[in-house]
């Protein structure tokens, strides 16, 4: 129904003068918020037209996918993944945000853990956020001496605190005998 675009009763117009049409009994039975934009008495269940100026086209026509058929197509994608999580949460979709976390859990690596540590913080995504940590704290040496890692202590300390706690609080093989060694001399 959505790829044939039949029938369908509400278009979504964004920034780039493209619209996409849908139907308005699918999106509501998937999403509260769709449900209720399209209530009476407000202006989208009168216009029939929803303006979309915060999400791109491929991304909401993906959020569309996954209301029409349980799966988005490109959640493999990882320049679409995050985004998509981001839109379903706008719209309450919640199996979708499941399911884009748990494709970004499986993709944790030390090219893209910074930045899903600080996207997972800034989006509270606990179980993301805690492998991503504990990745960090695992990579550590390998992390710290890389640039995007001395970005993230200057723009993101309180992060980093939470990360040089975490590292500091691992065992050490200097916490086994905190003493020096003795220097005796044998005279």
């Amino acid at each position: 129904m959505f790829h044939d675009q039949d029938r369908c009763d509400v278009k979504f117009r964004f920034k780039d003068e493209k619209s996409i049409d849908a139907h308005i009994l699918i999106l509501s039975v998937g999403s509260p918020v769709f449900s209720a934009m399209f209530q009476p008495g407000f202006l989208e269940s009168q216009t029939r037209e929803v303006t979309i100026t915060d999400i791109d086209l491929e991304i909401f026509q993906q959020l569309l996918d996954y209301l029409y058929t349980g799966s988005a197509p490109k959640l493999a994608d990882e320049n679409i993944t995050q985004l998509l999580f981001e839109a379903a949460d706008k719209y309450s979709v919640e199996n979708l945000k499941s399911d884009c976390l748990e494709a970004l859990q499986e993709r944790v690596r030390l090219d893209n853990v910074v930045n899903l540590l600080v996207w997972s913080n800034f989006h509270s995504t606990k179980p993301l956020f805690d492998i991503a940590l504990e990745f960090i704290v695992n990579n550590f040496r390998k992390l710290f001496v890389q640039a995007e890692f001395e970005d993230f202590l200057k723009s993101y300390p309180d992060l980093c605190l939470m990360v040089m706690r975490r590292v500091a609080s691992l065992p050490c093989q200097c916490d086994q005998d905190e003493t020096m060694p003795s220097t005796k001399s044998s005279s």
